[in-house]
C-alpha cells in the first residue's frame, strides 16, 4: 500500500471512529452495566461509564475530616476570641474498565466487541444533609483532575478528583458527630455524559452529530469509620500549632515604684529579641524611668516564630553613672506578658550611660 493510500485509509478509519455513537434506545443490561449498540457497526457495543467510588489508599478510604480551633491569646492581642472551622477532604475515582469489559462481553451475543464509553463531561455536586436543610448544597470549591490541573466543579471528563470543602462552624459539630457514629451525611451526585443517539437513525440516513446525553447518574456516599480509620478525624488547636504570628508583648518593670533595692536607679532599658520567619533576629527596646508607665507594649511588625520563643536583656543605669546588665533570659512560650523586674545576679555592663539620656 502506498503512503498516500495508507494515509487515506487512516483518515477513513478516523472519520468512522469519530462517528461511532451508541444508541440509547436499544441498550442492554449486563452485570458490568448498561451496554448500547453502535449506530452503524452491528457487532460493536458500548459500555456505559461505571459509577465512581471513594479512592482507597493503603487500604483506607481517602477521606479526612479536620477540625481547626483557635482561641485568642494575649500575645496576639485577640484574647477572648474563639473560632472554629473544619475541612472535609476526599477523592473520587472511576474504576478501571478492563474487568468490566469481559463481564459485558459474556452477557452479549457471540462475537460482540465491547468498548468503554469515554465521557465528554462529568459533573459533580456535593450535598451535605444539614440539620436545617436536608439537601443543602455545599460548594465543592476547586478540584484536581487526574492530570493534576485545577478544574471547576463542572468540567470535562476526569478519572480522579479530589474535593476540599470548607465547613462553617455551625455545621462542623453536626458533621463530626455524624462521622463518629458512622452516619451518611455527605454525598456526591455524579453524572457522566457523552455524544450518543437517543433513537437509531432512519434506514439509509446518517444522523447529525449528537449532543452529549447522560449515560450515568450516581450518588456516592462519603463517610468515615472512626474505628477502622481513627486518623481520619482530627482536631488541630491552632494556638499550639501556629508556626508564626504577629506578636505583642506587655513588658512590666516595677522597681521604680516598688522596693528599696534601686533608690538611685535612673534608667532601665529592656531589649526583646525574637526570630523572624526568614531567620532574622528582630529587636525591640522599651525604656523605663521614673516618669514612664510601669507597663509598656512591644509590637513586632513582622511575623516571628512562635516555637522559638524570645530573649530579654535588661540594662540598668544608676544616677551615679554605674551600669549593669541582668543575665539574658530566654522565654519558651509567648504568653503576652513579661516581668522585667530584677531577678538577681547582675553583671557590669559595657553600655555607655550617656547613650540613654
Amino acid at each position: 500500500m502506498s503512503r498516500c493510500a495508507a494515509l487515506l485509509a487512516l483518515g477513513l478509519l478516523t472519520a468512522q471512529a469519530a462517528q461511532a455513537w451508541p444508541v440509547l434506545a436499544r441498550g442492554k443490561a449486563t452485570p458490568a452495566g448498561a451496554c448500547y449498540p453502535d449506530h452503524r457497526i452491528a457487532a460493536l457495543w458500548w459500555l456505559a461509564p461505571p459509577p465512581p467510588v471513594v479512592k482507597v489508599v493503603e487500604g483506607q478510604p481517602a477521606v479526612s475530616f479536620t477540625q481547626f480551633r483557635y482561641s485568642g491569646t494575649r500575645a496576639t492581642r485577640d484574647q477572648g476570641t474563639f473560632w472554629g472551622r473544619s475541612l472535609l477532604q476526599f477523592t473520587l475515582i472511576f474504576p478501571e474498565s478492563g474487568p468490566r469489559l469481559a463481564q459485558a462481553r459474556a452477557a452479549l451475543p457471540p462475537g460482540a466487541r465491547v468498548e468503554p464509553i469515554a465521557p465528554a463531561v462529568v459533573e459533580a455536586q456535593v450535598v451535605c444533609a444539614a440539620a436545617d436543610s436536608p439537601t443543602a448544597a455545599v460548594d465543592a470549591g476547586t478540584a484536581r483532575s487526574a492530570a493534576g490541573g485545577q478544574t471547576p466543579a463542572r468540567a470535562a471528563a476526569w478519572e480522579e478528583r479530589s474535593f476540599s470543602l470548607s465547613i462553617p462552624p455551625q455545621t462542623t459539630r453536626l458533621l463530626w458527630e455524624a462521622f463518629e457514629r458512622g452516619a451518611i451525611i455527605v454525598s456526591v451526585n455524579v453524572s457522566a455524559a457523552a455524544p450518543a443517539l437517543a433513537m437509531p437513525p432512519e434506514k439509509g440516513q446518517e444522523p447529525p452529530a449528537p449532543a452529549p446525553l447522560p449515560l450515568m447518574v450516581h450518588s456516592v456516599a462519603v463517610t468515615v469509620d472512626p474505628h477502622r480509620n481513627p486518623g481520619a478525624l482530627k482536631t488541630l488547636e491552632l494556638d499550639a500549632t501556629m508556626a508564626a504570628g504577629y506578636t505583642f508583648l506587655d513588658v512590666a518593670y516595677a522597681n521604680f515604684t516598688e522596693g528599696t533595692a534601686f533608690r538611685d536607679l535612673a534608667v532601665v532599658l529592656v531589649t526583646v529579641s525574637a526570630k523572624a520567619v526568614n531567620g532574622d533576629t528582630l529587636r525591640r527596646e522599651v525604656r523605663f524611668d521614673s516618669s514612664a508607665p510601669a507597663q509598656q507594649g512591644v509590637q513586632f511588625d513582622r511575623a516571628v516564630r512562635l516555637d522559638a520563643g524570645y530573649d530579654v536583656v535588661v540594662h540598668r543605669i544608676f544616677a551615679s553613672g554605674r551600669a549593669e546588665v541582668e543575665p539574658p533570659r530566654h522565654v519558651d512560650a509567648w504568653t503576652g506578658f513579661f516581668n522585667a523586674s530584677s531577678t538577681g545576679s547582675p553583671e557590669p555592663s559595657g553600655l555607655d550611660p550617656r547613650l540613654l539620656y
